[in-house]
């Protein structure tokens, strides 16, 4: 899933986690052609695999903050 994506070896657990969640949600859109909503909700569901312990109503807000780093929440 991640040859080609430009994710380094040297990224810890944390940075190779959240560029995953930005190619998925990329390939979501791009790929399997899901509106951008659709997509961000299927990408939370991800997450929340990556992190089961985070609330679920934190979910939303950090993917939000991984897919657009500069926005303020």
């Amino acid at each position: 899933m991640f040859e080609g994506c430009g994710i380094t070896k040297t990224c810890s657990s944390e940075e190779f986690t959240d560029e995953a969640i930005r190619h998925y949600h990329r390939y979501l859109v791009k790929v399997q052609n899901k509106s951008a909503q659709r997509a961000f909700m299927v990408t939370c569901e991800a997450y929340g695999h990556f992190y089961p312990n985070t609330s679920d109503w934190r979910v939303p807000k950090e993917v939000a903050t991984i897919l657009n780093p500069g926005l303020r929440v």
